[in-house]
């Protein structure tokens, strides 16, 4: 029964990840919230799932051609340590620490959102030097294993801060799922902290519902769904704060 919840959670964060772009960081609330699962082993398995998103991302954009491969190499050099030391660390930070940091992810990732929404203009473009692609990389992977995201919600925000194209951006960022999402459970793995059964679970409901999500994408209003889904993020953030509070 748990994993079919579980199965059932994937589809929701791939539906949501396929019409809005956004959900994948959902997962971790809802596996800690509504399934009772360890924080520690939802993490690791969210972040392992992500190879599966990370794939069908990665596949789609290098079909358009938007993803450019010398700065994935860049990025994926910091990337696959950052991801190592991220789950080597794991298992040491506090639960509720943990539960903090994600809540914080919701809100930056749900505000993030918002503003990209009211702010479509013309966007200034300047090269991004090769040793801070490499730390960008460290950054996202080591943060990205700590709050159990895939890499899209920390690398998205440092490359368009840097004023890197947004398409080029959102390519980068769905490619960097994949060196995090090994390498992250290759460290998770030797903690012991990953359930493979879970991960399955999760991976096959991802793998269906962005597929699902990214075809009927095109018949729906995709701003409106994706600053409602913003406002979930947020509320989900905030009482996930009020709840550590209240305990």
């Amino acid at each position: 029964m748990l994993l079919f919840v579980a199965c059932l959670f994937g589809f929701l964060a791939g539906l949501l990840i396929g019409v809005a772009g956004i959900g994948g960081v959902i997962l971790v609330p809802l596996l800690v919230y509504f399934a009772d699962i360890d924080i520690h082993a939802s993490i690791a398995a969210s972040v392992a799932s992500f190879f599966v998103s990370g794939f069908v991302g990665t596949f789609v954009y290098s079909q358009r051609g938007i993803i450019k491969w010398a700065d994935f190499l860049l990025i994926s050099i910091g990337a696959v340590p950052g991801a190592f030391l991220g789950a080597y660390v794991l298992p040491a930070i506090n639960a509720d620490l943990l539960t903090f940091f994600i809540a914080l992810a919701l809100i930056i990732s749900a505000a993030r959102q918002i503003k990209s929404n009211k702010n479509l203009g013309v966007q200034l473009v300047s090269k991004i030097s090769n040793h801070r692609m490499v730390l960008i990389g460290l950054v996202t992977g080591f943060l990205s294993v700590l709050s159990g995201t895939g890499g899209p919600l920390v690398l998205l925000p440092l490359l368009t801060w840097l004023s890197m194209p947004l398409v080029t951006a959102i390519g980068l960022a769905q490619a960097i799922q994949l060196p995090i999402a090994a390498f992250a459970t290759v460290g998770n793995e030797l903690n012991s902290l990953v359930d493979w059964q879970l991960v399955l679970s999760l991976a096959t409901g991802l793998a269906f519902g962005s597929l699902i999500g990214a075809k009927t994408s095109k018949h729906l209003p995709v701003d409106h769904i994706r600053v409602l889904v913003s406002f979930l993020l947020f509320g989900s953030g905030v009482y996930m704060v009020i709840a550590l509070l209240w305990v």
